[in-house]
């Protein structure tokens, strides 16, 4: 059992002692919720009965007492018969829930435990049944574990592996903090395997664990199909400018880390940001860099996998999606283009307002360390309700790069394709690349690439140059707009370049 599970055996305590006589814990955790029953049981000092179908029913503190009851009409008519104040933890009674004579056994075991201390309790994470028997079951989350539940978890497994295999494993404090964030949201018995594995592997701990456990975080976003997740290709380095962009996340970088410390500071956690904006700009990129400077889970809400054609489904879709990221806390949820997600308009029956004001709502009040990183191109699209102060902690416009913002584009585009920025002459690129966005930039570098590659040369200054001039970028070709949207961002957000 972990070290405080104070809350939920509370919980648990409350509902028995109150004549709940079905109780459902709803987890995935069934080793979990047995250690808490028996611990409750002996607290309360009455009897702990378990029962799997292989091995019928029996007492958990009395290895001599095997009662059989090994088909669950059976069992349910032998503990409606004796009618005894016991916690009863019939496991794999959900499976059978379908079968009628289950049903009418439900219903008459919870009228006779609706008189005293006694109560039968099931673990699962959707229970399906008619309302008549619904009506005797009592619905009770598993809380996750907490942070100082994870710490002692990694130090137990350390502990134990070093004496058992006879390995060095110091840990460093920074890359400790890390690990342990990046296990919240797993059940116990999944951070502990990924955990022995790891270390078996890697020999030690450091970030090596933490890509390991990020691994594993993939795996299950992935098997749910409504959220993508991004690995951690791009570094702090390749973003470029945006000084106030980065300083504002690098003060709110460390509640991440300690966010016990924060709220004990007074300091609420992070709501998230929105970027606005020119395309081509590093928005995006701006998302990936922090979660990987942040060491968190990086999140994608794709529109396009939250409209569905069935009635509720895409209603049902993002509440799936919310679930999964308030599982998976703390990370850095990215809604990219989120205009497309919350347009505004008509023209299918409603579904986008309501899609909106769930996700509305669930901005202004969640309590999950999920920090939400959206972006935009187009501001006319947003709904005003989006915009509003408190869905987001601060609202940025992205504008195009200054003189020196793009010189370091140059910088980190050439080198990261092998190209040495001193054989450029970069004070004339900067001149040419005036009103250029960062992506126009390395696609005009690409391109060079192409025709050097193409005569079997290497990219020149001369053949740059050529790209750049035949270039035209979008603050040309779409002037209006541009114009358009940078005087509508001039007072209303916090401009960064």
């Amino acid at each position: 059992m972990l070290r405080d599970e104070n809350d939920s055996i509370r919980d648990l305590e409350v509902l028995i002692l109150s004549h709940h006589p079905f109780i459902c814990v709803e987890t995935v955790e069934e080793v979990r919720v047995e250690s808490l029953l028996r611990y409750l049981a002996d607290k309360m000092k009455i009897p702990f009965y378990t029962w799997k179908r292989t091995k019928g029913l029996r007492n958990a503190n009395d290895s001599d007492e095997l009662l059989g009851c090994h088909e669950p009409v059976a069992l349910l008519a032998h503990i409606s018969h004796i009618d005894k104040e016991a916690i009863y933890y019939l496991r794999e009674l959900p499976a059978y829930l379908k079968e009628p004579m289950v049903i009418e056994k439900i219903k008459e075991v919870g009228e006779k435990y609706s008189q005293h201390r006694g109560a039968i309790v099931l673990s699962s994470v959707e229970l399906n049944l008619p309302p008549e028997a619904m009506q005797y079951v009592t619905f009770v989350p598993l809380k996750q574990p907490k942070r100082d539940d994870y710490e002692f978890l990694l130090k137990k497994i350390t502990d134990d592996m070093a004496k058992r295999l006879n390995m060095n494993l110091k840990m460093n404090e920074r890359n400790c903090d890390y690990i342990i964030n990046a296990l919240k949201g797993l059940t116990f018995l999944e951070a502990e395997k990924v955990l022995t594995k790891a270390i078996v592997v890697n020999k030690k701990v450091d970030l090596s664990v933490l890509n390991t456990v990020l691994e594993v975080k993939k795996r299950i976003i992935e098997r749910e199909g409504v959220l993508e997740y991004y690995p951690h290709d791009s570094s702090l380095a390749e973003v470029t400018g945006m000084t106030i962009l980065k300083d504002w996340l690098q003060k709110r970088k460390k509640i991440f880390l300690y966010p016990e410390k924060a709220a004990e500071f007074g300091l609420p956690f992070p709501k998230g940001a929105l970027l606005l904006g020119v395309q081509g700009c590093g928005k995006s990129l701006c998302a990936k860099v922090v979660a990987k400077d942040w060491g968190l889970p990086l999140l994608k809400l794709d529109p396009s996998n939250l409209y569905q054609k069935y009635v509720g489904e895409s209603e049902r879709n993002l509440k799936k999606a919310i679930q999964i990221s308030e599982r998976m806390a703390p990370l850095v949820l990215w809604v990219d283009e989120i205009e497309k997600a919350f347009a505004q308009g008509g023209g299918d029956c409603g579904v986008s307002k309501r899609i909106l004001g769930t996700f509305l709502s669930w901005l202004q009040e969640k309590k999950a360390h999920v920090f939400v990183f959206a972006t935009s191109n187009d501001v006319s699209k947003l709904p005003p309700e989006l915009l509003r102060k408190g869905r987001f902690d601060e609202i940025f416009f992205v504008d195009l790069p200054l003189d020196e913002a793009r010189e370091n584009i140059l910088k980190v585009h050439l080198r990261k394709r092998k190209c040495e920025p001193e054989s450029f002459d970069l004070k004339e690129l900067v001149q040419l690349s005036h009103g250029f966005s960062g992506a126009e930039i390395e696609q005009a570098i690409i391109s060079g690439l192409y025709t050097a590659f193409s005569k079997d040369l290497k990219l020149s200054h001369d053949i740059l140059v050529r790209e750049l001039k035949l270039t035209c970028p979008l603050s040309i070709t779409m002037k209006e707009k541009v114009e358009n949207l940078r005087r509508w961002a001039h007072g209303r957000t916090v401009v960064v370049q």
